[in-house]
Order: structure tokens, then sequence, then C-alpha cells
């Protein structure tokens, strides 16, 4: 239980080699890496079909199947062919997913036998720190695997009954234990709320065009009676 972030002996810009000496990192994945300079200069990203590891050894191309990987790099791993139809990120990258160390696909259908990771994480608050499980799994988009039966489950709507994030479409179960729409979603309306502000809108322009019209108008009225009892005079 703990950040699993990785840590050494080197500072946060190199890593530790095979010879057990700190070399300069290779590669980055991040635009702006943790450890440099503000203005850099920065080691190379990776190209398409490569990924840079956690220490920033070397670019190297992407495992397939079966192939050992880091906790939660699942651009580890090279994609499917139908990688387009599996793509569930954040979930998994480009159809493929990193569990328990090893690379996968994330191709389990309904009811069929699946793969699930859970790791454990302290989250730290102003007063207390709290442990949360996240679970992780390999059934396609619109599944999740169930820890107890290892089958891949239809994914749960807004409302319904959860025991774990990964069970609701939206990612998020409340302490309720409810789906509920996610903080970071935008807010949505109804059409009759927009179709609403809307004729406020037009209501509005058109009641400020009335007022500033009787306005001029009954000026005018006020300059032309001036000027007829102006001529009067005369």
């Amino acid at each position: 239980v703990g950040t699993y972030e990785l840590s050494g002996d080197c500072v946060t810009s190199a890593y530790c080699n095979a010879n057990g000496t700190c070399a300069a990192r290779a590669c980055r994945r991040d635009d702006y890496p943790f450890g440099y300079p503000q203005e850099g200069p920065f080691p190379p990203k990776c190209t398409h079909g490569q990924f840079c590891s956690d220490e920033g050894d070397a670019c190297q191309d992407r495992l397939p199947v079966g192939s050992p990987c880091q906790l939660n790099r699942d651009d580890q791993c090279a994609p499917p062919p139908n990688a387009q139809e599996l793509d569930a990120y954040p979930r998994n990258v480009d159809g493929a997913v990193c569990l328990n160390f090893v690379c996968m696909w994330a191709n389990v259908t309904e009811g069929q036998a699946c793969v699930v990771e859970n790791t454990p994480y302290i989250a730290y608050t102003n007063e207390s720190e709290y442990a949360f499980v996240v679970s992780r799994g390999n059934c396609v988009k619109g599944m999740y695997c169930d820890a107890p039966s290892k089958s891949c489950m239809k994914s749960k709507t807004l409302g319904a009954s959860c025991s774990a994030d990964k069970e609701c479409e939206s990612g998020n179960c409340n302490e309720s234990n409810t789906c509920i729409i996610p903080p970071e979603a935008p807010d949505s309306y109804p059409s009759w709320a927009y179709a609403a502000v809307g004729s406020a809108d037009v209501l509005a322009f058109l009641l400020l065009f009335a007022t500033l019209f009787t306005l001029h108008y009954r000026h005018r009225e006020d300059e032309m009676d001036k000027r007829i009892e102006y001529w009067r005079q005369q």
C-alpha cells in the first residue's frame, strides 16, 4: 500500500543503469517532466509505437501480449488489430491493458472469464490518511470484471447500486453505493431549459427595444412641442 512512485538513489533527472551508476534519462513521457528546469533542456519523447519506461532509460517498441509491463503502464503494451473498437481510455490504451504486470488486450465480453487487478493506495488529507483500492480488468467497453466471479458484467447506469467505481458507466460510485455523475462531468440541462433561456433573451431584447423606442419617441415629441411653441411666439 502506498503511492507506488518510482524511487531510487539517483536524482529525478537520472536513472540507475545496469552498472549501478546514475545516468541521465534518455527519454520522457510528459511534455514537462518533473525534476527539470522549466526552460529545459528535456530528453526526447518517444515516437508513435514506442514507449518510455518509468526509468526513462530508452525508447522501446510496445510489447506483445504476455510480456511483462510496469504498473499502470497500458501504453507499454502493443494494441490489438481492432484497437479503435476496443480503445476506452483511461481504462485502457488503444485496447491494450497492463494487469498484474502482464500485457493483455481488453477484449473479454460479457459472461467470459476475465483478469482483475486490485491495487491499494493511500490518500492523504490535512488531518488524516485513508486507503482506497483501484480495480481494473480486461473487459470490453461497457463491461467490468467482477472480482468474486472473475467474469465480465455489464456496467451499471446512473442510480444503480454499486460497490466500486469500475461497476458504473460513469466510473463514479459514491459513499451511498450508488452510481452518480462524476464531479468532472460538465453540467447538462434539458431542452426546455435552453428554450426558456432563449425565449427570455428574445423577450428581454424586445422589451429593451420597446423602452428605447418609447423614450426616443417621447423625446422627439417634447422637442417638436418646444419648436411649435417657439414658432407661435415669433
